[in-house]
């Protein structure tokens, strides 16, 4: 019933261990046959410079050749999801582990369904903690893993969802102090942590003060523009990163609405009907500020890490990328809306955003995700 596949678009990478498992005798016929077909073994790096172990070739229909016709999986109705590859077994969970006695378990808003639980949810996200045996994690893919416990960077992180969640600020307002404690954070030393954190809970008991601070300028809605206008563009040339439809229509329909065009800077009649149509956007977030919320808090949980007190800078700035884009595409369809004399729906806008999320989940080899 998903709205969505997984195993189409992009080459789902296959772990050694799944790759005996279904040449072993007792494999299913099917699937070891396909196996044999359509399963390579691996030779290009991925972002994070490894080297899968195999992938699977698409069809000329770009669908994983173990997709049926029906769209279910051919290794999980033959078998078992526990015997599914780890990057399909995974997906939508994204799992880090902090040295040996810790993990971390979120979902990916690419999925609609993820989507649809963390958005739609008119409350802030809450985080459960419980023993885990070790032998949980078999057969699931780790994003990420940390070589010690560190409790400093995942106190810096916990405490920049903690600004994300302050409720009596504007999530764009909330974004822009949730910047400001993380390049601090990044330049602070670790003895200065604490400190810096104190500093900023004084800070939020004068929320008129920080609103002030905030405000400082008149924004640079032409600056803005351009941004979205590379970033889009950028996004939907990217050759070995294809992108879903959905996402590339809802980017064309934006490009189209404001006059984006690769060749030509923005002109003010583009930021005019821009500005115009972040106004009719506000007034819709300002009835559905949990979205924005847990979105946000969702991506940081899921993709932010302080390393030794070294953050990962080029994750922060993914996210932020990530949250203009799904912005733009929001802003662009409420306008639309507004044009036609109607409202932009929570469905609509909760797909948007899914669909924004597959700026990272479009990646070579699967290995995004």
């Amino acid at each position: 019933d998903c709205p969505d596949t997984c195993c189409a678009n992009w080459e789902i990478a296959f772990d050694e261990a799944a790759c005996a498992r279904y040449a072993t005798a007792g494999a299913d016929a099917d699937v070891a046959a396909g196996c044999r077909a359509a399963v390579k073994r691996n030779t290009e790096p991925v972002a994070d410079g490894t080297v899968p172990y195999a992938f699977v070739t698409l069809t000329p229909e770009q669908r994983c050749a173990f997709l049926l016709p029906d769209d279910c999986c051919l290794i999980q109705r033959r078998t078992s999801e526990r015997n599914l590859p780890r990057t399909c077994r995974t997906y939508p969970r994204v799992w880090h582990r902090w040295g040996a006695g810790y993990a971390e378990c979120s979902m990916d808003v690419s999925c609609p369904l993820a989507a649809r639980l963390i958005l739609d949810r008119h409350s802030s996200l809450r985080f459960s903690t419980r023993r885990l045996a070790a032998a949980e994690l078999a057969g699931y893919r780790l994003a990420r893993v940390e070589k010690a416990e560190d409790t400093i960077g995942r106190q810096l992180r916990n405490f920049l969802i903690f600004l994300l969640q302050q409720q009596s600020f504007t999530v764009e307002e909330r974004l822009l102090l949730a910047n400001r404690f993380f390049w601090a954070a990044v330049a602070a030393p670790d003895r200065a942590s604490t400190a810096l954190v104190d500093r900023y809970l004084g800070l939020l008991e004068k929320p008129e003060t920080v609103r002030a601070r905030l405000s400082e300028g008149e924004p640079q809605r032409a600056m803005q523009l351009d941004v979205v206008r590379i970033l889009l563009g950028h996004r939907l040339q990217m050759p070995d990163a294809p992108v879903s439809e959905g996402f590339a229509a809802a980017a064309g329909r934006c490009r189209q609405r404001w006059e984006l065009s690769a060749e030509r800077p923005v002109t003010q009649g583009n930021v005019r009907l821009y500005s115009e149509d972040l106004l009719v956007w506000e007034q819709f977030a300002v009835r559905h500020t949990y979205m924005g919320e847990n979105y946000l808090v969702n991506q940081v949980f899921k993709q932010l890490c302080f390393a030794g007190q070294r953050a990962d800078e080029q994750r922060w700035l993914e996210l932020i990328y990530e949250f203009a884009a799904g912005r733009a595409l929001l802003a662009a369809a409420a306008g639309e809306a507004a044009s036609a004399g109607r409202e932009l729906g929570l469905p609509a806008a909760i797909t948007l955003l899914q669909q924004a999320a597959q700026f990272e989940r479009q990646g070579r080899r699967g290995e995004a995700l």
